[in-house]
């Protein structure tokens, strides 16, 4: 599939795309949904691997997106601020797949639209995740 996609927009000129969307499915967002590759981090982590290496093989680099995770909020992120009440350590799952893309050679990453609220202004954050995806919502 990762090829299939990369190469009809490489037909076009196309060599980024913001795929693969490497979210959790826990069933309760309204965006994510099936744009899931399933709910456990090691299938997730497997398949959206094999989708990055098609888009490569085929001249395109991957995003993966939506960082640190995006399937446990309800609210589509187009739409409205979805905030994320886990704490940093219970993301552990939902960044699993990044480690394992960014392992293999992951080009870029594509950061969440939420609000990660119990540690959004934590030095923690910036040490444990690289970068914040916080916001200040009181």
């Amino acid at each position: 599939m990762g090829w299939l996609m990369a190469a009809e927009l490489r037909a076009h000129g196309i060599d980024i795309s913001f795929a693969p969307c490497v979210d959790l499915d826990y069933g309760v967002s309204e965006i994510i949904g099936d744009r899931s590759f399933h709910a456990r981090a090691d299938v997730v982590g497997q398949l959206a691997g094999a989708y990055m290496r098609g888009m490569r093989e085929a001249g395109m680099a991957a995003t993966a997106k939506h960082f640190p995770g995006h399937g446990a909020v309800a609210a589509d992120s187009h739409l409205t601020l979805p905030v994320d009440r886990r704490d940093l350590p219970d993301l552990a799952d939902d960044m699993a797949p990044y480690t394992r893309l960014i392992a293999n050679g992951l080009p870029a990453v594509m950061v969440a639209m939420s609000c990660f609220r119990p540690w959004a202004r934590s030095r923690q954050a910036f040490r444990l995740v690289g970068f914040a995806t916080c916001c200040a919502v009181t």
